[in-house]
């Protein structure tokens, strides 16, 4: 799992080389996943690729090397810690991503120090509220309440929310995702489940 080694990573200076792998692998698998509608794949930016100056140009050469991908397919994720701590770059680096066709996500909203003012600049189109405030949401009614506030906040702000459970339905988050649907797989695994006709609507899985 990524606690095992991304800490290490960052401290040997490792990760960067791992997230441009990570980053050529993504496209080459959405190049070869053409054929499924609606596919994206999401990964996740460190601190230090987000200041490389060269990340665009990394970025669109992987797109490049990879064929025929379509670049709103590719969703970069950054933590709100990430973009809080230099909120000028964090904007300029997606506003520059964004002209790319490249979807730009927050990912850890609600845990930075953020307040729900820093939406409106903002150029990422989807945040993903932590899992910290999801755990207790069928049992904890200020909780609960809590996250409709942020939820009314986002969309009245014209955002996209990503949440993981299904109670959260009832404050009308638009998409979900999480081990409650599927652990890790591979490619080949992944592609079979990509594959598989949605259940009826109120089944409770995708």
């Amino acid at each position: 799992m990524p606690a095992a080694f991304i800490d290490l990573a960052e401290e040997t200076r490792l990760i960067s080389a791992i997230d441009r792998w990570a980053l050529f692998e993504v496209c080459r698998q959405l190049a070869s996943w053409s054929d499924i509608p609606d596919c994206f794949i999401s990964l996740n930016i460190s601190a230090r690729d987000l200041l490389d100056e060269y990340l665009l140009e990394v970025v669109r050469l992987a797109l490049e090397s990879a064929g025929s991908v379509d670049p709103s397919r590719l969703k970069l994720e950054l933590t709100e810690r990430i973009s809080m701590d230099d909120p000028e770059t964090s904007i300029q680096a997606m506003e520059s991503l964004m002209k790319l066709g490249v979807d730009v996500w927050i990912d850890d909203f609600g845990t930075g120090q953020s307040s729900l003012s820093y939406l409106k600049h903002l150029p990422a189109q989807v945040l993903k509220i932590d899992k910290v405030f999801i755990d207790q949401i069928a049992d904890n009614d200020e909780d609960r309440e809590y996250l409709t506030s942020i939820a009314r906040a986002i969309r009245s702000r014209g955002k996209r929310i990503e949440e993981q459970m299904r109670q959260l339905r009832a404050i009308e988050c638009e998409m979900l995702q999480g081990y409650y649907f599927s652990r890790a797989v591979g490619a080949d695994e992944a592609r079979r489940l990509l594959s598989v006709e949605r259940l009826p609507e109120g089944s409770g899985r995708p």
